[in-house]
């Protein structure tokens, strides 16, 4: 059984994990697409370097990096996470890009001779450009383009932290699994720890489960003699039982003591001739009283 500390930082990691690669990826994502848009506006209008087109291949990297993350955050597996760390150091790299590209551009917007698309020229004689309106659009999407690369060097950075932290202080770094072999990080259900259920014989002999011991995680699997009997069965433990199973443990003792006394009581008033059992092997165990083997 998993210790009370372990209890209260598994809710913790899986939130901090969850949320916080699906809040990275969403903003992530939509700020690539801003930088799509504006950057094919740019193309259009044909800024001071609109061929280059860094916006364009800067925001579909951070595109397919805020798809990941939106996807690891539902899937936690380890290789989505290495996945996502890594496309984030690729996009960081890739925001200095743009950054730069787009500084470049609002220092030369002034001198700017590309026609575009009302055939805007510049006057060497006034030195300036003969389309002020389009010079304006110009330097809005340089600034946009500037800003919304600078956010996205920020969520890098941070997107980097959250991976790191998860793998070195979160669960997948306790033994999650990676590619290939099923395992989810952060995940619930099945522990692979032994559990064990008590049963007591019935009637026609069968086992009937004790009510409350489905659930307490016993020393390993024992014989017991009848009229009781303990079997081992791997069962996927129920979350939120906590409390069921404590205030069944704290009977347990009760009913250890009355199946004592009932197996006394058998072997007192049992017949002669049902005890031909005395030169059994060692460790055999006697099936109970009408208990039918066919």
């Amino acid at each position: 059984m998993e210790s009370a500390n372990q209890r209260g930082a598994r809710p913790q990691q899986k939130k901090y994990v969850v949320g916080g690669a699906r809040g990275l990826g969403g903003a992530q994502i939509l700020f690539a697409s801003l930088l799509l848009t504006f950057g094919i506006i740019g193309i259009v209008v044909q800024t001071d370097v609109y061929f280059a087109g860094t916006p364009v291949w800067t925001g579909l990297m951070y595109l397919v990096t805020g798809i990941l993350g939106v996807v690891s955050s539902h899937r936690n597996t380890k290789c989505l996470i290495i996945g996502f760390l890594v496309m984030s150091c690729l996009s960081l790299i890739l925001t200095f890009c743009g950054i730069a590209s787009a500084s470049i551009a609002i220092a030369g917007e002034h001198w700017n001779t590309w026609s575009g698309p009302v055939g805007c020229y510049y006057d060497w004689n006034n030195s300036e450009n003969e389309c002020t309106n389009l010079d304006i659009a110009r330097f809005t999407i340089d600034a946009a383009n500037l800003l919304f690369a600078l956010v996205e060097l920020g969520l890098s950075i941070t997107t980097i932290a959250v991976c790191s932290y998860t793998l070195c202080k979160g669960c997948c770094g306790e033994g999650g699994s990676c590619c290939g072999e099923g395992g989810n990080c952060c995940r619930n259900g099945n522990t692979g720890n032994a559990y064990q259920n008590m049963y007591q014989v019935g009637q026609g002999g069968r086992l009937v489960p004790v009510q409350g011991f489905a659930n307490i995680n016993y020393a390993p699997g024992h014989s017991a003699h009848a009229p009781s009997y303990v079997i081992s069965s791997t069962i996927p433990p129920q979350h939120g039982d906590a409390q069921q199973g404590m205030a069944a443990a704290a009977n347990y003792q009760d009913v250890t003591q009355a199946h004592a006394q009932q197996q006394h009581e058998q072997q007192t008033n049992e017949p002669p001739q049902q005890q031909g059992d005395a030169h059994a092997q060692p460790g055999y165990v006697s099936p109970p009283p009408g208990y039918n083997q066919a």
